[in-house]
């Protein structure tokens, strides 16, 4: 597929208009005579080039905020995941079909060869997110005696996380959830008896750990460890997978306001923006990282703190940057605020 598309742009772009050009020998810089012409031509084009694939890249959200969805849906489904990659090798197409057509559009195959294969060798690593200082926490709930225990229950997630890879990274994991722990946390939730008067955020979030969460909070350090991870990616990768858990609001499951335990978002294997949210807060507390809770026009998010140089959109509190993470559907990076948040209007929930 990357081929076919390589050759459709590659015919479209630079055989036609560019060949046209040659068979009227008509010199954009006449003074500079052919080759030079055409030398200079290339380089202009490559810079042309650059510096609109860096204005894309910088103004997207501002200039279209669903634009960054289009793009990654597109290359997906085309097979193309790194722009400078795909830019290589339809350079390297290109230049070939110079030498079958024209060997005077050499010189800019080969200024767009030498000037995408640079930007593919210069491969962009993440900034790293600090991390906060590590706590023992406390694991809630006990495994009951294996006389009389229900059969725990399975549930499999799937996710995919592309920061910064060549290729996306397609998670997975079966996960065994103690029915009874499910059941206790479900009875102790306040929202089990209606609607708490104050939301709640940091005690699900601070109690939030079981024995089913710590193993996924394992499960993603040795993903770190095994893909070579930076804190920005495994921070990526987590809020994917958060985001890959089925979104439905209350009214739905529940048929009443609730905000779930983790554990409960994760037997369900559902939940509105507030849960999802809770889950994604308690993942990263427990690897180290600073969060808080955010609430704007009746949807929750989470605040990633510690943060330094990242692209984004972010919030401060207490003198603290805060970078945005929208858990409700897929595809949304660190830092991306939906456009109908774009006034500002937030309530922070500090976790303690």
């Amino acid at each position: 597929m990357t081929f076919v598309v390589s050759l459709v742009f590659v015919f479209i772009f630079y055989v036609v208009p560019l060949y046209a050009i040659i068979a009227k020998n008509i010199l954009i810089f006449p003074v500079l005579g052919h080759d030079g012409s055409w030398l200079l031509t290339a380089a202009v084009i490559y810079v042309l080039m650059a510096l609109a694939a860096l204005t894309l890249k910088q103004f997207e959200e501002m200039l279209a905020p669903g634009l960054p969805r289009w793009r990654e849906e597109l290359t997906h489904r085309a097979g193309i995941y790194r722009l400078d990659s795909f830019g290589f090798r339809l350079s390297l197409l290109a230049t070939v079909l110079f030498l079958g057509t024209d060997p005077k559009l050499v010189p800019l195959g080969v200024a767009s060869v030498i000037g995408f294969g640079s930007l593919n060798r210069k491969k962009v690593v993440p900034r790293a997110v600090k991390r906060a200082a590590k706590v023992d926490r406390p694991v809630r709930g006990e495994p009951a005696p294996e006389e009389g225990r229900e059969a725990p229950v399975a549930r499999r997630f799937a996710w995919q996380m592309r920061e910064g890879l060549d290729q996306p990274y397609d998670g997975e994991i079966e996960l065994t959830i103690d029915r009874r722990i499910y059941e206790e946390s479900a009875a102790a939730n306040p929202y089990s008896q209606g609607r708490p008067a104050t939301r709640n955020y940091s005690q699900l979030v601070g109690d939030g750990i079981t024995a089913e969460l710590q193993v996924l909070v394992d499960h993603f350090r040795d993903i770190s460890e095994e893909q070579a991870f930076s804190s920005y990616q495994e921070l990526a990768c987590v809020l994917a997978f958060v985001q890959a858990i089925p979104y439905a609001d209350d009214s739905e499951t529940k048929g009443r306001e609730y905000i779930r335990w983790p554990i409960e978002t994760l037997y369900d294997n559902v939940g509105d923006s507030d849960c999802k949210s809770v889950l994604l807060a308690t993942l990263l507390r427990a690897l180290d990282y600073e969060v808080i809770i955010i609430e704007a026009k009746g949807r929750t998010a989470v605040g990633i703190g510690g943060a330094e140089g990242l692209p984004g959109r972010f919030l401060t509190h207490k003198g603290e940057r805060y970078y945005y993470c929208e858990t409700s559907t897929m595809g949304w990076r660190v830092g991306q605020l939906p456009p109908d948040l774009a006034d500002g209007q937030f309530r922070v929930y500090p976790i303690s």
